[in-house]
């Protein structure tokens, strides 16, 4: 059985997200999946720095909502795990399980304090 693994590294500027922080982050991260489900990479790297623009090109963020599109499809659940402090960023992670019964995805998106 093919393992598939959506990692999704968001860098955007911490203020943004000053008030209401949870619920900020939280929207964020349901936009990023709704753009993967899309393949609208530019909406998808739209909040994201240069660097970030420059990492996720095109054709790999292309290759990876293609991966997933059909169990987005099916249906989803997305559970949110933990937040981490590393390198002067905030860490969040979820855990996205399908209703395909298949391998689970741990998603990951990083946003500069």
């Amino acid at each position: 059985m093919k393992k598939f693994l959506l990692l999704m590294l968001i860098i955007c500027s911490f203020d943004l997200f000053a008030e209401n922080l949870d619920k900020k982050v939280e929207n964020l991260f349901k936009e990023e999946i709704n753009f993967v489900v899309k393949d609208d990479y530019k909406g998808f790297v739209s909040n994201g720095t240069a660097e970030f623009k420059k990492v996720i090109t095109p054709k790999m963020f292309s290759d990876v909502s293609k991966q997933v599109l059909e169990r987005f499809k099916i249906g989803h659940e997305e559970v949110f795990l933990t937040t981490l402090r590393k390198g002067g960023h905030f860490v969040y992670l979820w855990k996205i399980s399908f209703k395909d019964n298949g391998d689970d995805i741990i998603a990951k998106m990083v946003l500069e304090k």
